[in-house]
């Protein structure tokens, strides 16, 4: 970055903690994670005051991070997983569909257009993370859900880290090592193809929690090496057994999704269609002069996803696939949580329309708060506006640590 554009960060940085009364962060402090640590407590804080209804101190849950969960409480949880991995499905018409696990990745690729670049993205999958903890408490599971927090991992050999090192705390390890080349991924239609070097996996989780898993739905647009084509099959809802492959890539986390980025997108941005367009990489707002901190990065939620590689968490339709996914997708939404806490008072709102960049399948209308959400045939819908406030009781009951 320029040193013009690093003042301007900078300047905008001791703006965002002004306006909110919040602490003044060095470069250090924000590069080391440290920053973001503390906008957590303060939104612990915050979040404390709102508990509502059924949510109350003494039985409100917490999310914690993967390696600071005790040893003990990551095995219940991994048990808990398998758990439901073996529970039947509730579409039979579905031949792919084969546990109640893979449901919610049928319900996620049925629903892909709807629920990403539109006003559900952060919502929808809120409440599906929320599914998902209902299903692993069926389990027996009664401990913290695991969130993954990228920053920790962006140095080094990502198979080393506490979440993917295949020991028995872990959710496996890397893909078994297949030559190959690197990623061509195209990131918007007529945009020419970023590229990244390979990871040092590439096959089927070598060791540890979930090596013997398969998966069947798929794939539906899985990047592949070496091309910007991804890989498809005719009928993505069939059955089509292999096995789940990884192929971890720090790369991916160091450029899009290091504590420098997560900070960035939590202190520069004060209104929510922006800080989802710097998220996500919306492309529809490059030229908007608040997203300009963020041109040219691909966005944490990208980072995260990509850094797991293989199939299907290399998958846009598929990722939720691989148990690795909610990890993941559970700092994205402590990151919007976060965010949405240093100043709940303006920020328990939603932007966006109904359908993937308002173009597919078509322009559709604006997410309403007060409008119904529906996730899993087995769970209540939900009103939007109850997804906000994460003490609110009904349905939600937990904080981040």
């Amino acid at each position: 970055m320029q040193i013009k554009s690093l003042i301007c960060v900078s300047a905008a940085l001791a703006g965002a903690a002004s306006a909110l009364d919040l602490p003044k962060f060095s470069q250090k402090d924000i590069d080391s994670g440290a920053a973001l640590a503390a906008l957590n407590k303060i939104a612990t804080q915050n979040a404390m005051k709102n508990f509502k209804g059924k949510c109350k101190k003494s039985n409100y849950r917490v999310r914690q991070e993967w390696r600071t969960i005790p040893p003990g409480q990551r095995r219940k949880y991994i048990e808990a997983v398998k758990c439901f991995q073996k529970k039947p499905s509730v579409f039979p018409e579905i031949e792919g569909a084969v546990s109640a696990y893979e449901d919610l990745q049928w319900i996620h690729l049925n629903r892909t257009w709807e629920v990403h670049f539109s006003g559900l993205f952060l919502p929808w999958h809120r409440y599906l993370m929320h599914v998902y903890e209902r299903e692993l408490e069926a389990c027996g599971y009664k401990g913290p859900t695991p969130y993954w927090e990228w920053g920790f991992d962006t140095e080094g050999d990502l198979g080393n880290s506490p979440v993917f090192d295949g020991s028995d705390t872990s959710i496996g390890s890397n893909g078994a090592h297949v030559p190959h080349e690197g990623y061509n991924i195209t990131i918007w239609p007529d945009a020419p193809p970023v590229t990244y070097p390979p990871g040092n996996g590439g096959g089927c989780i070598a060791k540890g929690p979930f090596s013997d898993m398969d998966t069947h739905l798929g794939p539906m647009q899985l990047s592949d090496w070496g091309t910007s084509i991804p890989k498809s099959v005719e009928d993505p809802t069939r059955k089509n057994t292999r096995c789940v492959s990884r192929d971890l890539n720090n790369v991916f986390l160091k450029a899009h999704a290091n504590f420098r980025n997560t900070t960035n997108l939590i202190l520069l941005n004060q209104e929510l269609d922006i800080f989802q367009a710097a998220l996500a990489n919306d492309a529809r707002f490059y030229s908007d002069p608040r997203m300009a901190p963020f041109v040219g990065d691909q966005g944490v939620h990208f980072g995260g996803h990509m850094s797991i590689g293989g199939d299907p968490a290399g998958d846009f339709f598929l990722s939720n696939g691989d148990p690795a996914f909610y990890l993941h997708h559970g700092q994205v939404d402590r990151v919007w949580w976060i965010w949405q806490h240093l100043d709940p008072a303006n920020r328990h709102n939603v932007s966006g329309t109904h359908t993937f960049l308002n173009v597919i399948p078509g322009p559709s209308p604006e997410v309403d708060l007060d409008e119904e959400m529906v996730v899993h045939p087995n769970m209540p819908p939900v009103v939007i506006r109850d997804l906000m406030n994460t003490l609110g009781g009904e349905p939600l009951c937990y904080v981040y640590i």
